[in-house]
């Protein structure tokens, strides 16, 4: 029966010794799932700096542009030469009175109203409309 006891003791003596082994092991594991997951941490913080960094070129890009679109001259800024070569010229007809010369005359430059009539009337030609205005 000493034996017994003795085998008792020694196994649980053993069993000791492989419990702080395993809990050393879960130390490290532990310690190494640490470090893990803070370099982990550390490349989504330099991740989200690089994206949010790529944001703010592609905003600031969207701005400029932006800024640039308005930048067009208007219609009342084109030169003159540009002005005249972009009016329609009326044809000369001789004997033409000033009446019919004001009846007849030539939508000007730019004017919206009749661009919009145009196009009106393109579209109705191009559906096979009848044209009554």
């Amino acid at each position: 029966m000493t034996k017994m006891l003795q085998y008792v003791e020694d196994m649980q003596a053993r069993l000791t010794e492989v419990a702080r082994n395993e809990q050393t092991l879960i130390r490290a594991l532990g310690g190494a799932l640490a470090q893990v997951d803070q370099e982990l941490l550390a490349d989504v913080r330099d991740l989200t700096l690089s994206h949010e960094a790529r944001r703010v070129a592609i905003l600031q890009e969207l701005q400029c542009l932006a800024s640039c679109i308005g930048a067009f001259p208007i219609a009342a800024e084109r030169p003159q030469a540009i002005a005249a070569a972009a009016a329609p010229l009326a044809p000369e007809v001789p004997g033409m009175d000033k009446a019919a010369e004001a009846v007849s005359e030539p939508p000007r430059a730019g004017d919206w109203r009749q661009a919009v009539n145009n196009i009106k009337d393109e579209l109705d030609v191009y559906f096979g409309r009848d044209q009554q205005h």
